[in-house]
């Protein structure tokens, strides 16, 4: 029963991007010349962010594999610009009640030097997450640095977890709402990368407003274990 309700998710979280891509392809061959460039960067948009659900999906079912080869070189650059990066690309569920803020304690000159594609890729699903499950509020990104390492929490005022799943999250396949978007897979790939970053993921149980996770990384990758 398990296996078949997988596939059955993975066929309709895979098919739903296909459509929408082969859908506006179709629009564009057909009638381009009749839509204006804000049709157009519309379609456009709609269509990347189906591509990249897709890829999405590849990474984690890699992860999940037990392949290890989802890390890159390291490069260095601003944490800070990194997290007003990541909270510009969020299109929030319900922009007119939820707010996503960045706040910070380290300079906009301080430098990580880490795989930015890695952390890119951490920050998007804990914001997805944050975006399914906030419906007001707000959604705050964090950042401080402790000792050799940086802090990153992603927080929101939406839904709790309850206390009694709290040691499942981060299992695979485990979903709190079968309703919700996703194959559950999420949590699990971020933890995945951040340990091959020498760090790790971890569900702040203190937080008592809503949900937040924290993203602890050594400051440079090249000193961590």
């Amino acid at each position: 029963e398990q296996k078949t309700a997988f596939i059955r998710n993975m066929f309709h979280q895979i098919r739903t991007p296909l459509n929408i891509i082969s859908g506006f392809t179709q629009v564009l061959s057909a009638s381009i010349n009749e839509l204006s460039e804000e049709e157009i960067a519309d379609i456009t948009f709609r269509m990347m962010s189906s591509a990249k659900a897709i890829s999405h999906i590849s990474k984690m079912l890699t992860a999940s594999s037990g392949q290890n080869d989802l890390i890159g070189e390291a490069t260095t650059f601003s944490c800070n610009a990194l997290c007003r990066e990541a909270a510009a690309a969020v299109k929030l569920n319900v922009p007119d009640k939820v707010e996503i803020k960045v706040e910070s304690k380290i300079p906009d000159t301080f430098d990580i030097h880490t795989n930015r594609e890695a952390l890119m890729s951490i920050r998007e699903e804990l914001l997805d997450n944050a975006n399914k499950f906030t419906k007001e509020g707000c959604i705050t990104i964090s950042c401080c640095q402790e000792n050799a390492d940086i802090t990153i929490a992603v927080s929101n005022t939406g839904t709790c977890i309850p206390v009694e799943a709290r040691d499942h999250i981060f299992i695979p396949f485990t979903k709190l709402d079968s309703f919700t978007e996703g194959i559950g897979l999420g949590l699990t790939l971020s933890r995945h990368i951040a340990h091959q970053l020498g760090g790790d993921i971890t569900y702040d149980d203190t937080f008592d407003k809503g949900t937040r996770f924290i993203v602890k990384l050594p400051i440079n990758l090249s000193q961590g274990d």
